[in-house]
């Protein structure tokens, strides 16, 4: 009825408005799950990425009690299996298939009972394919055709906040890359210079030694040796620079 569809929509720019005030790819998937169960009664609700090398979806975040154990899960989505229709914008519904179809968790695992019904909706932006939203129940109670349009519209409201999540996610590898090479630069150059010191000082105290002035000598040794140890402490700095800005 119209008032179930209003407090639906009202659910629904909720849940949106939450999920989309993060850019962190991880928490933006956690909460796409767990808002899949806000609007729809089930027991596990999976959020699934395509992998952009090979025809897959991977699941990337789960909620419900026990759903961990679902994450890492690979499903094809390639052209002659159950998935491509995801890839066509089309849900899947338990009904319509063989319970050999039924998701599991990747291993056998005691503390999840057998899947009941389920229901998965792709995620899609424009002819763009994203993953998918997956909804699961212990019970053989079957989901609804409203039941996928609650979901539909969810995903509808995410996949801009996961395409951005997963944007600023590139982005901040490219610029950790730029500044891992802007650091490696730095220490090469200082230890290109230093090493280069150090060459002409061996050099020129090679020279005293040879010509008796070993006092002289000395001091150029002890001079060598304070820079061999700041170059030390140089070269360790600048690989912790490059580790933490990894």
């Amino acid at each position: 009825d119209s008032n179930q569809s209003e407090k639906d929509a009202q659910s629904l720019y909720a849940l949106g408005t939450s999920i989309s005030s993060s850019l962190a790819l991880r928490e933006v998937l956690d909460r796409i799950a767990k808002a899949a169960l806000e609007l729809v009664d089930a027991d596990i609700s999976l959020v699934a990425l395509v992998d952009e090398n090979q025809p897959f979806v991977e699941v990337r975040a789960a909620a419900g009690e026990n759903a961990h154990v679902f994450k890492g899960k690979r499903n094809s989505v390639a052209k002659g299996t159950l998935g491509f229709q995801l890839i066509l914008g089309k849900p899947i519904f338990s009904q319509d298939l063989h319970a050999v179809d039924f998701p599991e968790p990747p291993k056998p695992n005691q503390e999840i009972p057998p899947t009941k019904a389920f229901l998965t909706v792709p995620l899609i932006k424009g002819e763009h394919f994203l993953g998918c939203i997956e909804l699961i129940r212990f019970e053989e109670h079957y989901f609804s055709n409203k039941d996928a349009l609650l979901i539909e519209r969810l995903a509808n409201h995410v996949v801009v906040v996961i395409e951005n999540a997963i944007l600023y996610r590139q982005l901040r590898y490219v610029s950790a890359l730029e500044e891992q090479g802007r650091l490696a630069r730095e220490l090469h150059d200082q230890l290109a210079q230093s090493l280069g010191y150090l060459n002409i000082k061996t050099s020129m105290t090679d020279e005293l030694v040879l010509n008796g002035n070993l006092e002289e000598a000395h001091r150029g040794l002890i001079e060598m040796k304070s820079v061999t140890k700041n170059i030390f402490m140089d070269v360790r700095e600048g690989i912790f620079n490059l580790r933490t800005s990894a």
